[in-house]
C-alpha cells in the first residue's frame, strides 16, 4: 500500500516480561501488555491523525497467546509518506507506550528519549525503525508534543478497547 507503514507489528516490547508458567497474575500481565500495546498503536494514530494521514488500526492477541500485537496503518492522502512525516510517526508509538506506563506524557522528556534510543537503551520495532529512520530530537520532541494535546484521546481509547479485545471482541477503525 502506498504512503502506508505498519510500524507497530515485529519486534515485541514486553512490558510486563510474560508471566511465568502457573503465575496468579496472569491476567494483570496481559492486561498491562495490551494496555501498553493499545498505547502504542493508538499514539501512533493520534500522531498520524494530526499529519493529516487517514489510519486503520488493528491489535490482536499473539499466537502463543501471552501478549498482544498491533499495528496501525497511516496512508497520506498525497500517496508517499513524507519522510518529515515518517520519522514522527516512527517514535509515536514508543514515545505514547512510555507516557502510558509512567501515568502522563509530562513524565517522558524528548531529550532522554532520544538520547536512550541513540544509546541502545531503547529500541524500536524493526518496522518502527524504518518508519523512524534519520529521527532527529525534533521528531520525538514533535511526536510528544501532539501526543501531550491529544493526550485524552490515548486514555480514552485504551480503556475502551482493552475489555472489547481481552474478552474476544475485535474493534477497528
Amino acid at each position: 500500500m502506498v504512503g502506508a507503514v505498519a510500524p507497530s507489528r515485529g519486534q515485541r516490547r514486553h512490558f510486563p516480561p510474560p508471566a511465568a508458567a502457573g503465575s496468579l497474575n496472569v491476567y494483570a500481565d496481559l492486561r498491562q501488555d495490551l494496555d501498553a500495546t493499545l498505547a502504542h498503536v493508538v499514539g501512533q494514530a493520534v500522531v498520524a491523525l494530526a499529519l493529516g494521514c487517514e489510519i486503520h488500526l488493528a491489535v490482536e492477541p499473539h499466537p502463543g497467546g501471552k501478549f498482544f500485537e498491533g499495528v496501525c496503518y497511516a496512508r497520506h492522502p498525497g500517496g508517499e509518506l513524507p519522510s518529515e512525516f515518517s520519522r514522527p510517526l516512527g517514535v509515536a508509538g514508543l514515545v505514547s507506550m512510555l507516557a502510558f506506563l509512567r501515568g502522563s506524557p509530562e513524565e517522558v522528556d524528548p531529550d532522554d528519549v532520544f538520547d536512550r534510543l541513540q544509546s541502545g537503551e531503547l529500541e524500536l520495532s524493526a518496522a518502527d525503525a524504518s518508519t523512524a529512520e534519520g529521527f532527529t530530537l525534533a521528531d520525538v520532541a514533535f511526536a510528544l508534543d501532539v501526543l501531550r494535546t491529544r493526550w485524552p484521546v490515548v486514555e480514552q481509547e485504551v480503556e475502551y478497547m482493552a475489555p472489547i479485545i481481552l474478552h474476544g471482541g475485535q474493534r477497528l477503525n
